[in-house]
Order: C-alpha cells, then sequence, then structure tokens
C-alpha cells in the first residue's frame, strides 16, 4: 500500500516537474511562432559580415540598459557562428538619455576609422557617463584628430536621422529590436531564441 502511494506520488511530482520546465522554458516552435516578417531588413550589403545567410539587425541604443544586458549574448552569437551571420546596426537613439545621441555619432565616426564594431563593443561594454568617455574610447583605439573634427562636425547626424525614420516606417518604438532574417523580436530575447532563429535558416539552406 505504501509503494503504491509512493509510486503515485513520484507521478504526481514528475508530471507538475515537466508542466513546469514547459511552461517555463518552452520549445523553439512555440517561442518562434507569430513574428512579423519583414523582408526590408535582409540586409546583404553591410555589416559585420555581408553577405552571410542570416542577417541580424539590432536597433540599438548605446544607453538602453536592456542593450547593454543583451550585448553578451549577441556577441556569443556571432563568435558561435562566425561567417554565417551579418551583423548590422541601426540606431535609434533616446531623446531622454543624455549622450545616446552623441554615442551613435562618435559609432559612426568610429566606421571612418576602420574600427566601427571594436568602438560599438567598447561603448556596450564599458558603458557613457559623459562626453569624454567618447573621446577617451577613441584614443585608446587609436584614433587622431579625424575622429575629434568628425564628432565636432555632427556631420553624421544624417545617417542617425535616416536610421531613426526607418524605425519609424517600420513600426520599431523602442531599443532593442531585432529582425533576424526579416523577422521580428522585440525587447530583451533569450539566447536560445536566436540560436532556434539561425538554426533554422540554416538549416534550410542544407
Amino acid at each position: 500500500m505504501k509503494l503504491g502511494h509512493i509510486l503515485i506520488g513520484g507521478i504526481v511530482v514528475l508530471y507538475v516537474f515537466v508542466f513546469y520546465v514547459n511552461y517555463m522554458f518552452p520549445p523553439p516552435d512555440i517561442v518562434l511562432q507569430d513574428f512579423e516578417l519583414d523582408a526590408y531588413f535582409l540586409i546583404t550589403h553591410e555589416g559585420s559580415n555581408p553577405g552571410a545567410p542570416v542577417v541580424l539587425v539590432e536597433f540599438i541604443d548605446y544607453q538602453c540598459p536592456f542593450c547593454l544586458q543583451m550585448h553578451g549574448d549577441i556577441k556569443k552569437l556571432l563568435e558561435r557562428y562566425g561567417a554565417n551571420i551579418n551583423y548590422v546596426v541601426r540606431h535609434l537613439p533616446s531623446k531622454e538619455r543624455p549622450f545616446s545621441l552623441r554615442s551613435a555619432e562618435a559609432v559612426e565616426c568610429a566606421k571612418d576609422e576602420g574600427k566601427f564594431f571594436s568602438y560599438h563593443n567598447k561603448l556596450l561594454e564599458e558603458g557613457v557617463s559623459s562626453l569624454d568617455d567618447l573621446y577617451t574610447y577613441g584614443e585608446e583605439l587609436g584614433f587622431g584628430e579625424e575622429f575629434r573634427l568628425c564628432m565636432q562636425s555632427r556631420i553624421k547626424l544624417q545617417i542617425i536621422e535616416n536610421h531613426v525614420k526607418e524605425a519609424s516606417s517600420h513600426n520599431v518604438k523602442g531599443t532593442p529590436t531585432f529582425f533576424l532574417n526579416g523577422q521580428k523580436l522585440q525587447g530583451g530575447q533569450k539566447y536560445a531564441t536566436f540560436v532556434a532563429l539561425t538554426e533554422a535558416v540554416l538549416d534550410e539552406m542544407e
């Protein structure tokens, strides 16, 4: 009798555990359903690996706490898939954060130095608490007077404005917002979601 009660109790516990796991960690086919598809963001001519089969576009604000939190997972994803994934940055600076716009301009100025992603990573990993930080990071990466002149000229503002317009026309309202091969993921995401989507794209190619 006692053995029967123990077996029944064990089955109940196992059932509850399986239900909890499935509820808290749904499989990829549940996670991935109902995403928007926007072929506009299948960008092949720019980014970290132009022409790669997987395109990850991120609308970013360098002072957005969720963008900073997601950076580690994005970096890990890029390292995992290498030349198979192309990471493209789109700027969506917040008017409420004091150095968001200037940070976006600084990253674009860093692009002229051939160190867009080095500078991008530095901002996300070390943070920006003053305008001086932007110049200091440039000096650490070996930027000279051209970077300073670029920042002072505000010549990159048009690029930022174009990205903001692009966000508006595609119903992007906050950061981070991602498009992975045209599938929209808004807000913070699990690393597993990016992996599942990436694997799905690569599987289709085989």
